[in-house]
Parts: structure tokens; C-alpha cells; sequence
């Protein structure tokens, strides 16, 4: 016996014979359902499924996958942005990389009183060196004569005053006194 599933075809094996019995009178059979031979055949059948992998015990399909590596590259690129914009040079000057950088140590002050004597250092990385080898604190002070770093060792004052941060603008004109109104009268009308 031939035939086919799902597009496939198979051959089946040969079926039990029919069994009959013979008394005196008829011929009949063994049994009432045997008139309905059967047998069974293992027909295998090739299907197209969906690929899938396992992840943490779970069977993953490649479409979701896939959409969870797009997800998640997007996602990638906006923190990509988002740090690179947080990390981005700030606008400033000189004086306030300094201040960034050496915050830990930064003291901002009103006023600055040198010692008895004062020794102006090249640059900044000379004053933080000489702030580190005597533990002390970076004074910081912000007058007209520019951006001034200051770290104190006894009586010995070491400074460095940041170029180009003096304010050589003028200031604005005082605004214009106002005057004050006229009082308004008005003559009221005579009663009779």
C-alpha cells in the first residue's frame, strides 16, 4: 500500500491476512472488527520552523532576537550621546579647568592677605605640586586683578595669578536717577 502526507509519499508495510473460520455450515470470522485491517507507518515529514536559540533556558526566536539587538544598540548609542554630552569640554577659561580639576583642594576666599614674603610660581601644575608637598589648601580668589591661586606655608605665600582674567572692561553707567511724578491735583467741584 502507497501513499501520501503532507506532500510526502510512503509505502507501507504488508497488512495481517484475513483469518476465517470454518464450522460445519458458513465460513466466518474470528472476530467482528477484523474486517478493518490496519497497520502503521512512520512517515517522516520535513516542516520549515522558525530558528531560535536558548537564552537563560528560554527558546528564543531569531526575529526577537534580532529586535532585542537593535534595541539594544539603540540604546547604546543614545547613552553614547547623552555621556559624550555630559563629558564635553565646558566653555571657560583656564583658571576654571584649574578650579575643576583641584576642587578637592580649592578654597574660595574674599580676600587674600599675602605672608611675609611671596613667591609667584610659572604655572598652575608648580602651585598644586607645592599645595601637595605641604598638604595645604588652594586659596582662590576672584578680584580685579585677575584669577589668583594662592597656597600658604607659614610665612611663605606661593601664587599664581591666571593671565588674561583681569577685568580691564569699564563699567556700565549708573542707570539714569528717576524722578519721581508730579502729584496730580485736580480741582473738585463746589457743592452749594
Amino acid at each position: 500500500m502507497t501513499g501520501t502526507v503532507q506532500g510526502e509519499q510512503f509505502t507501507a508495510g504488508e497488512l495481517a491476512p484475513l483469518t476465517f473460520a470454518m464450522d460445519t455450515v458458513a465460513l466466518r470470522p474470528p472476530s467482528e472488527g477484523s474486517f478493518a485491517p490496519t497497520g502503521t507507518v512512520a512517515v517522516s515529514v520535513d516542516t520549515e520552523v522558525a530558528r531560535s536559540f536558548g537564552l537563560l533556558g528560554v527558546d528564543l526566536p531569531i526575529g526577537a532576537a534580532r529586535l532585542i539587538a537593535v534595541i539594544v544598540l539603540v540604546l547604546a548609542v543614545v547613552v553614547t550621546a547623552v555621556a559624550g554630552w555630559i563629558g564635553r569640554p565646558r566653555a571657560g577659561d583656564a583658571a576654571d579647568e584649574f578650579a575643576v580639576r583641584n576642587a578637592g583642594r580649592i578654597l574660595p576666599v574674599t580676600g587674600l592677605s599675602a605672608g611675609r614674603s611671596v613667591v609667584d610660581v610659572a604655572d598652575a601644575r608648580a602651585l598644586r605640586r607645592v599645595a601637595e608637598r605641604v598638604d595645604g589648601l588652594v586659596l582662590h580668589h576672584a578680584g580685579p586683578d585677575g584669577q589668583v591661586f594662592a597656597v600658604q606655608d607659614n610665612e611663605t605665600t606661593y601664587r599664581f595669578v591666571f593671565p588674561d582674567t583681569a577685568i580691564t572692561r569699564t563699567p556700565p553707567p549708573p542707570p539714569p536717577p528717576v524722578r519721581a511724578a508730579a502729584p496730580m491735583t485736580v480741582p473738585l467741584p463746589r457743592v452749594a
